[in-house]
């Protein structure tokens, strides 16, 4: 289980955590700050929104997925101090 520290810019999360690129996995959003995410090839643009958003604001749960045979993911905090993602692969 890899613990990445999330900023405004876009992290490769594939990379920092040492997980193939489309090998299913979780990740779970440890911070207060939401976390937009994006399955792309390619660095996302910073204006870029995302295709989902991992949050616990409303939920008592912030948990998003990739699903196999997914594109590399990238995740983007929307909040200025920034987050921390816990990611692991997914049986």
């Amino acid at each position: 289980m890899a613990s990445i520290p999330i900023s405004n810019t876009w992290v490769d999360i594939n990379t920092e955590a040492a997980i193939n690129v489309g090998v299913p996995l979780s990740m779970f959003n440890k911070g207060y700050a939401s976390v937009v995410v994006k399955e792309s090839v390619s660095q996302p643009g910073i204006d870029d929104l995302g295709d989902y958003t991992i949050s616990n604001i409303h939920y008592p749960y912030a948990i998003g997925v990739a699903t196999k045979n997914s594109l590399r993911v990238w995740a983007r905090c929307t909040g200025a101090l920034g987050s921390t993602l816990t990611v692991e692969e997914r049986c």
